[in-house]
């Protein structure tokens, strides 16, 4: 199975975690909607926002991607995986994003 997941800190270009998806497939920059980033510590967090941004990239990763993902970002006592739609290259995709659990 493939999904399509947007990226913010640490996991983006140029950023200290990028070399987990440098053999992802990018698909481009994306803006997430009504969310800003909220700073966790050494990391960001996306957390519900109405009328901010968050700029990220989307990557079209494999099972075995997203299980490292999970890993990496905490999943279900960290970050909640959701499925949203997200501006990319002029439209809007569907695609999965780490939220902050507050």
């Amino acid at each position: 199975m493939n999904y399509t997941v947007f990226t913010y800190g640490t996991l983006m270009k140029d950023q200290e975690r990028a070399y987990v998806l440098k053999d992802c497939e990018f698909i481009g920059d994306a803006i997430l909607e009504d969310y800003a980033l909220k700073e966790v510590g050494t990391f960001p967090g996306a957390v519900p926002l109405k009328g901010h941004k968050v700029y990220g990239e989307i990557y079209r990763i494999d099972e075995e991607k997203k299980k490292e993902l999970d890993y990496i970002e905490g999943e279900d006592y960290l970050y909640k995986f959701k499925i949203v739609d997200i501006l990319c290259n002029g439209e809007y995709i569907k695609a999965g994003f780490y939220e902050f659990l507050k």
